[in-house]
């Protein structure tokens, strides 16, 4: 069966349920046992130990009466004896009738003879003996009445059932207490496994959301880097999965999209190279008037044609490279050299250009700076680019600052190295009319300008700032810009 997303929520939330309900079926089963027990006890020890404390009463205030009677002949007395009595082997039956099988039932059975005995006696003697004479008590033994002896043995009998009573109550609640202790320890460990269990069910269940969803945002990330190649691993059979196949399928149309794009960029940029030179070098002869004498028109003209073709050539020359750097296969010649030296050299190739706009080149740098492996060609490319960047996008009169200085790591620590493989950062700073914060993250992105804020847009190709960001990376360096407009 197929596990889709909303499967997935609902078996999560069916388990949780399940599991709140075995532990409620459990907590009211203990509930339950613990509450028959308990009921049992009062309504057993409890009660039955009630009725023996007031059968102990009886039999006392009995005995009491029935002398009390022999005595003085009153007859309330010998009311209250048979009254006594009677209640008496009412309770003693009732405690027969409720406590069979318990281990003290034949001492109630030998109690119950000896106080029927006893009752005979006495009712005997209240009609034998004369009401102005006093029995002895070795008559009233014989006529079955029992003496002081037996009435304490009587009532250490049922002292002695009492107790027992009190005994088993004690051990009862001794249990009861275990059993809840038990009870409780077991509910603890059933609802920390069921906590434990249910916070490993909702990890698997955000984790099966959550790797899918961040996969996919990287490979968004990926497509808008310009990075087709890279695919989202997602063997899920959900909703997820379907989404990661079709957004693979999708990567793998837009890459053979972007193959095909640069080989036609790449073919097209050869193919108009060889005539565009051919072109700027037959209109550099007409200006040399080798065919023959021009007019000044046609100086015009063909200054302008030359001007145009070299443009060209240019911008297809950095598409060629742009392509060869996509594809890694841009040569590099790394040697040892002076990052101070290419400023200059830098600056001496567009000191023309901003002499006619009246911007000052300022140069600050270090003493000392370490020396660092590069291609000179490239990085002399790359500050060429920005600096022709900074005349470019700034007003007459204004200032280009150029700084290079030690780069200070982590630990606070200058490099104050001079060998070869030192750490320099280079600042490029101008007055000029700066950039929207928002298009500064894509400006090193192909063909990409950012307008700027004021004025009129410049004109260019967009392909500049873009090699001289991969020219940077392969050196092992890192580019970027900052605005403070």
């Amino acid at each position: 069966m197929r596990l889709t997303l909303t499967r997935k929520i609902f078996l999560g939330y069916f388990i949780m349920i399940c599991l709140v309900l075995v532990e409620g079926f459990y907590a009211v089963y203990e509930l339950n046992r613990l509450n028959r027990q308990t009921r049992s006890m009062v309504q057993g020890e409890v009660f039955s130990m009630d009725l023996e404390k007031r059968l102990l009463d009886l039999f006392l205030s009995q005995v009491s009466n029935e002398k009390k009677y022999l005595v003085v002949h009153d007859r309330d007395f010998l009311s209250l004896a048979i009254s006594k009595g009677q209640e008496f082997d009412k309770i003693l039956l009732q405690l027969m009738a409720g406590r069979r099988g318990a281990p003290f039932m034949k001492d109630l059975e030998e109690i119950q003879q000896v106080h029927e005995r006893h009752i005979k006696g006495f009712l005997s003697a209240v009609e034998d003996i004369p009401g102005d004479k006093v029995a002895g008590e070795d008559e009233l033994s014989g006529r079955g009445m029992i003496g002081e002896a037996e009435v304490l043995a009587i009532t250490g009998r049922i002292e002695g059932i009492i107790r027992i009573e009190e005994l088993s109550i004690v051990r009862k609640m001794s249990e009861a207490q275990e059993f809840s202790q038990r009870a409780y320890k077991i509910t603890i460990g059933i609802v920390a496994s069921m906590g434990l269990f249910g916070s490993i069910m909702a990890w698997l269940m955000i984790r099966s959301i959550q790797v899918p969803i961040q996969r996919l945002k990287q490979g968004t990330q990926y497509i808008s880097e310009g990075i087709f190649e890279k695919r989202i691993l997602i063997s899920s059979k959900d909703e997820f999965g379907d989404l990661a196949r079709a957004f693979n399928i999708m990567t793998q149309r837009l890459s053979e999209l972007e193959e095909m794009k640069r080989e036609f960029i790449a073919n097209m940029s050869h193919e108009l190279r060889t005539p565009l030179t051919s072109i700027k070098a037959a209109t550099s002869l007409m200006l040399d008037q080798v065919p023959g004498h021009i007019t000044d028109k046609q100086k015009r003209v063909l200054c302008i044609i030359q001007e145009e073709a070299g443009k060209l050539i240019r911008l297809i020359n950095s598409v060629l490279d742009l392509s060869r750097l996509r594809a890694g296969m841009m040569q590099y010649h790394f040697e040892t050299g002076d990052i101070t030296a290419l400023l200059r050299t830098g600056m001496a190739n567009i000191r023309f250009l901003s002499e006619l706009k009246g911007i000052d080149l300022i140069l600050e740098a270090e003493e000392g700076l370490p020396l660092i492996q590069l291609d000179m060609e490239k990085i002399e490319q790359v500050i060429n680019n920005l600096l022709s960047n900074a005349v470019k996008f700034t007003p007459e009169g204004g200032w280009i600052r150029i700084k290079a200085f030690r780069f200070h790591s982590e630990s606070g620590r200058e490099d104050s190295s001079t060998e070869p493989g030192g750490i320099v950062r280079v600042c490029i700073e101008d007055s000029g009319i700066g950039m929207d914060p928002d298009a500064m993250p894509g400006i090193f992105e192909r063909f990409r300008q950012a307008d700027p804020l004021f004025g009129k847009p410049v004109k260019g190709t967009g392909l500049g700032l873009s090699i001289c960001k991969y020219y940077i990376e392969e050196h092992g360096g890192r580019i970027w810009t900052e605005s403070e407009r």
